[in-house]
């Protein structure tokens, strides 16, 4: 409830890959006064030591010829805000840019985010699939993430945490399901080296 209050508006979110010297210039540019709209957040495994210069992606130094994911509105690349390094990086890259209809909203984004993280700190398959049947359920879900967070999870939580699996909507996540959910994240590590 607290985040729909903190993201109320449908904002159009779009994940792309930036190199690591337009990130640091665009959440320099960005901050560069305190009116200045479309101030660029940064997670907590950033660091900018002076308030302005990014240094760190992810608990690492920052390479500057990396690609890193980021998520950021889809209309700053579009020239919102006048950020001026995400504007001319999406002029220079048309086709790196998701399509009009290809976004989240923001409330979604940071949802399907957690909700990821979540399920890579629940174990392996087998530890999750207490019947061993091949399925995680509802329950058996609740069941790991309560044991994760050490307190029962809300219905909410446990709803997310199977919307974001659950490919095909039957309710369940298969070995399939979770086992993609494994390569998808290997391979975003693979492309942020």
């Amino acid at each position: 409830h607290d985040l729909k209050l903190e993201l109320p508006f449908p904002t159009k979110m779009v994940s792309v890959r930036l190199p690591g010297r337009v990130l640091r210039e665009a959440i320099r540019f960005s901050r560069r006064s305190e009116e200045q709209r479309g101030f660029l957040q940064c997670d907590d495994g950033c660091a900018l030591p002076d308030g302005l210069t990014l240094s760190r992606v992810a608990g690492e130094e920052l390479e500057a010829d990396r690609a890193y994911s980021v998520g950021l509105p889809r209309n700053l690349v579009k020239g919102f805000a006048s950020v001026q390094p995400l504007i001319e990086w999406g002029e220079a890259n048309p086709a790196a840019l998701p399509g009009e209809e290809d976004y989240r909203t923001a409330y979604a984004l940071v949802v399907q985010h957690y909700a990821m993280s979540m399920w890579l700190s629940l174990g392996a398959f087998d530890d999750i699939d207490q019947d061993h049947n091949g399925l995680l359920d509802r329950e058996e879900v609740a069941a790991a993430v309560g044991k994760r967070l050490e307190r029962s999870p809300s219905n909410a939580l446990v709803a997310a945490l199977m919307n974001a699996l659950d490919v095909d909507g039957d309710g369940v996540i298969s070995v399939k399901e979770f086992a993609a959910l494994r390569a998808r994240h290997l391979n975003s590590s693979k492309l942020d080296s």
